[in-house]
């Protein structure tokens, strides 16, 4: 599919079928169509600001459940500090 400037995204096939871990029970298929929809909106620049604000309240409710359930999480930090010391 043909995105902005002329570059292309492409979605890459598989040359062997994952039964595991297939897409079809891993991402429901209406989920991976609008995945797919969103992304060819994203390559062509076209911004819906219904859905960015839509997405913005949905990422803050994850953000703040999983902050109430398991607390603040700091793991940036020790990764950096652990990063200079080697």
């Amino acid at each position: 599919m043909n995105g902005m400037n002329g570059k292309w995204i492409d979605f890459p096939t598989l040359s062997f079928h994952n039964h595991i871990m297939s897409t079809e029970t891993i991402i429901p298929t209406e989920l991976l169509h609008q995945l797919h929809e969103r992304l060819n909106k994203a390559a062509k620049g076209i911004r819906d600001p219904e859905a960015m604000d839509r997405a913005f309240k949905e990422m803050n409710r994850m953000r703040e459940e999983l902050r109430q359930r398991i607390g603040t999480v700091d793991l940036a930090v020790d990764l950096v500090r652990d990063a200079r010391n080697q």
